[in-house]
């Protein structure tokens, strides 16, 4: 399951838990007492309310509170195909910021029922998680997440893919992608992390592959090859 570690705070991605099972947490820092929330923060990051509620009540029922939300577009992704059906950070967020409150109530009471029926200690109140979007770029669209949609943080990023010194793309890949239509991508399995992730067909890289598979000899060249 995707994970990175920081300090007391662990981070998961909402589609990696689908159909994972959890493991009730043995260590203190991990469990509540009655005055406090666990010292241990999970933080779970996804595009989707719904993807994220599932994933917060898949913890709770393990006996784990989600301390906080990470919101992100589907499209900024750098061609991963995340299930946000197009839409942009405005109405994600926007949903957050009408159902946040209902969810939260929600996922608190499947997890005090784990704690119940594990004669663990029970918080008496849910500490709101706080929920946060991730990818913007300039102080306008901060204040806008903070003032209007309520976000409890922000994370700021550039285009990377457009930036010469930190991508190599060349001109005419630039141009490619400039030019293309919605006939000249498609999905695929090329993703190492196992999501669908958008192809360009006019891709060099693509004829490439096409040309070796005419010749009678798919695959990836051989550095042997003469």
């Amino acid at each position: 399951m995707p994970k990175a570690r920081c300090g007391r705070r662990s981070f998961f991605s909402a589609a990696s838990i689908r159909g994972c099972t959890l493991t009730p947490p043995s260590s203190p820092t991990s469990s509540p007492t009655k005055t406090a929330a666990p010292r241990k923060k999970i933080i779970l990051k996804g595009q989707r309310l719904s993807l994220g509620r599932g994933a917060g009540a898949v913890f709770g029922e393990t006996r784990l509170w989600v301390s906080e939300y990470r919101i992100e577009s589907g499209l900024n992704c750098g061609g991963h195909a995340f299930a946000t059906q197009g839409l942009l950070l405005g109405p994600i967020l926007e949903e957050f910021k009408r159902k946040n409150r209902n969810s939260s109530s929600q996922l608190f009471a499947i997890y005090v029922k784990a704690l119940g029926s594990a004669v663990r200690p029970c918080p008496r109140t849910a500490a709101r998680p706080a929920y946060g979007a991730r990818g913007i770029g300039s102080a306008a669209e901060d204040a806008l997440l903070r003032d209007y949609y309520a976000a409890d943080g922000t994370g700021w990023a550039t285009p990377f893919l457009l930036v010469p010194e930190v991508t190599n793309v060349d001109r005419e890949h630039l141009e490619k992608l400039c030019r293309a239509t919605e006939a000249d991508v498609y999905l695929s399995d090329s993703s190492p992390f196992g999501m669908p992730f958008w192809n360009l067909r006019t891709s060099s890289s693509e004829e490439t592959r096409r040309k070796r598979i005419a010749e009678g000899r798919p695959g990836s060249r051989c550095v042997k090859d003469s």
